[in-house]
């Protein structure tokens, strides 16, 4: 099994949609649809039943590059970012957010917390959208056989001198929102991402 991480309160960001009509997505909402294509998740059981999850990163432009930039290749020179299609607040549902977390028990996908389980990064973290049926089921196995861990805990792929969390929501509570705002305020944090990338991103 991966080594357990013991984080203590701490401030996270998320990148996300909210809809400010209906209250959907907030900042320390679970997503418990079932629906979306991400590394781990969603978590769905034999049963058909969905584990909520909810992902953070530890800082700004971590969230960005995570989140915004998820579905640039590799290489990414030549690759093309639509900046228009999120700067319009009345277009535009996805926002920034600082959520403060509990003190948290997370499985640590790190190099590190992965040799008792026999496992490198590159297992779990390499790769695009074609291995995300994979990743999930070691996901789901991971949140199966650790009944402790209340998500896990890995370095961004995108931005690895920052950490990454996704959290279970039937396994934590106490999220608080400290902050939340249209990612048109973070267009400054969002040319310096593409810029720290290098990655011949346009």
């Amino acid at each position: 099994m991966p080594t357990v991480r013991d984080l203590v309160p701490a401030d996270w960001y998320r990148v996300h949609e909210y809809d400010a009509a209906t209250g959907a997505y907030d900042s320390t909402a679970f997503n418990g649809s079932g629906r979306g294509n991400a590394r781990f998740s969603p978590l769905v059981r034999p049963d058909g039943s969905v584990i909520p999850t909810l992902y953070a990163a530890q800082a700004p432009r971590t969230a960005i590059a995570e989140i915004l930039f998820h579905d640039a290749p590799y290489p990414s020179t030549g690759w093309t970012f639509d900046w228009s299609s999120h700067d319009d607040p009345s277009k535009s549902r996805t926002h920034m957010s600082i959520v403060s977390t509990p003190p948290l028990k997370l499985a640590s996908l790190t190099t590190f917390g992965l040799q008792a389980a026999g496992l490198e990064v590159h297992d779990l973290l390499a790769g695009n959208s074609g291995v995300y049926p994979v990743t999930r089921e070691w996901a789901l196995w991971f949140y199966e056989q650790m009944p402790a861990i209340q998500g896990l805990y890995w370095m961004s792929r995108r931005d690895n001198e920052h950490a990454c969390i996704m959290l279970f929501g039937d396994r934590v509570s106490g999220l608080k929102r400290k902050g939340r705002e249209h990612i048109s305020a973070y267009e400054a944090d969002v040319l310096n991402t593409l810029v720290a990338m290098n990655a011949g991103i346009t």
